[in-house]
């Protein structure tokens, strides 16, 4: 008897968006890195630099909904392939500018703004992945593994470009963010499809556990002729409905105010260290004083120890929330004739208490 072949693609894939939600940080706030190296040569300013940073956050949230409508209808594997390849182009644009162009700060304003746009696909295009590929009790780990790329981003970018730069000039830095950006986008292209039926390296029996925890799943099988039709007609989602969900506020808010503060460190706190606290390039560790505020003599070790403690935190939270939602949220894990409202309302002091938890550590 033949032994089924086991295969867990679709970790591959997620671990591969984790690499892509990095090179999209890379590619964010190089020019944060490069700042004062750039103003200097542009003759920008403090002033036209906080343009060209407003430029990249006005395309990326401009084009958030644009990005999810087209990962849905074409697929995250060609919505995010072009948009990596687009960051590149947008990176490599940047290192072409001649020192003496006139209108620097006009075509730099543009070039963000591109590189915005392009990055907007990312996350709507990692959230299709997982509707299509990711069963439901997985989700929550899957989705803090792609987000934990932040994290290592964030803690990777700042003495690595560091090192370039003060070796080799602020361009090489940018060339490499464009270099590693196609190369990580070529490796999607082949490596990832669109559903994971249309994946030869899935197996028959990965193929059968997407399939069973994509969805709640009946314990009891119903012949498919007893099915009603409005249960096999597509689901179509009222945008009405959404935005009248009391949580959509919240949720827009403390994201809002997340995003606010985050990226006044990302756009200013480098600069900042270089130009107030006299520090040199190669003795900055951003994401140490990121998240402790302490003078950046730390060694770039430190702070790489420090984005493997964040993306772990990321990854446990995640698997947090697989085993709690599985336990209170979805259908299939109540007992017969139970509802399970009760058990939620029940749970949700614990479930809170363990994210905290999380985040503490």
């Amino acid at each position: 008897m033949a032994v089924e072949r086991r295969t867990r693609v679709r970790f591959f894939l997620a671990f591969w968006l984790f690499i892509l939600s990095g090179v999209a940080f890379l590619d964010r706030t190089n020019i944060s890195i490069a700042g004062l190296q750039v103003s200097t040569e542009y003759g920008l300013g403090n002033q036209r630099l906080g343009w060209i940073f407003s430029a990249f956050l006005i395309g990326y949230a401009g084009f958030q909904l644009p990005a999810g409508w087209l990962a849905a209808r074409f697929g995250p594997r060609r919505v995010l392939t072009i948009g990596v390849l687009w960051w590149g182009v947008a990176t490599a644009l940047t290192a072409l500018l001649p020192s003496g162009i006139a209108h620097a700060v006009v075509l730099l304003i543009a070039i963000r703004f591109a590189l915005g746009a392009g990055e907007a696909v990312i996350y709507p295009a990692a959230n299709q992945f997982v509707a299509r590929w990711v069963p439901v009790q997985e989700r929550g780990f899957i989705n803090g593994l792609i987000f934990a790329g932040v994290g290592a981003g964030s803690g990777l970018t700042p003495p690595l470009l560091t090192w370039l730069i003060t070796h080799h000039g602020w361009r090489a830095a940018f060339w490499f963010s464009a270099l590693i950006g196609v190369a990580a986008g070529a490796v999607w292209w082949f490596a990832a499809r669109d559903t994971p039926d249309e994946h030869s390296g899935v197996s028959a029996s990965e193929l059968r556990e997407i399939r069973d925890g994509l969805s709640f799943v009946p314990p009891v099988p119903v012949p498919a002729a007893d099915i009603s039709p409005a249960i096999t007609a597509p689901v179509v989602i009222s945008w009405r409905a959404i935005f009248h969900r009391r949580d959509l506020p919240a949720l827009m808010a403390g994201y809002f105010s997340f995003g606010y503060v985050a990226w006044i460190f990302f756009s200013w706190f480098f600069l900042y260290t270089q130009s107030q606290r006299t520090l040199r390039n190669a003795s900055i560790s951003f994401h140490d004083d990121l998240l402790s505020r302490r003078r950046s003599s730390q060694r770039p070790a430190h702070a790489s120890l420090r984005t493997s403690h964040r993306s772990l935190r990321t990854g446990l939270g995640g698997h947090v929330g697989d085993r709690r939602v599985s336990r209170a949220w979805l259908p299939d894990s109540q007992p017969p004739g139970r509802r399970c409202h009760p058990r939620r309302w029940r749970r949700r002091p614990l479930f809170l208490a363990e994210l905290l938890l999380v985040r503490i550590c």
